[in-house]
């Protein structure tokens, strides 16, 4: 899956960067990643694997929403990088209208790839 991020507002110290993504979501990208000598990219393409991809970022799921809220992924590499996936992301099922957890399996780990 691809989505376009766009900049929403600049960091204005050590947080990170707030972008627009899936159903008008927010989501905040670390500066190191979102930046180009210092500058805030004005849009992102996200790349969402379910498996490994050379240079991807691994994200792996800690908390599973209880509505219709993301289930929380955390990176790997850096723990405050944190994403709240959608449901139709991060739930598979063979019925797409029963997103229930009791009915879903979980994609337990997630692969991103930001390129700008």
């Amino acid at each position: 899956m691809e989505t376009t991020l766009v900049l929403e507002n600049v960091a204005k110290s050590t947080g990170g960067d707030k972008y627009k993504w899936i159903g008008g979501n927010s989501i905040y990208i670390p500066q190191n990643l979102s930046r180009i000598e210092n500058v805030a990219a004005q849009k992102l393409t996200l790349k969402i694997y379910d498996e490994h991809i050379e240079n991807s970022l691994k994200f792996k799921l800690t908390t599973l929403a209880r509505g219709n809220g993301g289930d929380k992924y955390i990176c790997e590499t850096n723990e405050k990088f944190i994403i709240y996936f959608p449901q139709m992301i991060s739930r598979k099922s063979d019925n797409a209208i029963d997103m229930s957890i009791k009915n879903a399996s979980f994609n337990k780990n997630i692969y991103i790839i930001l390129e700008s």
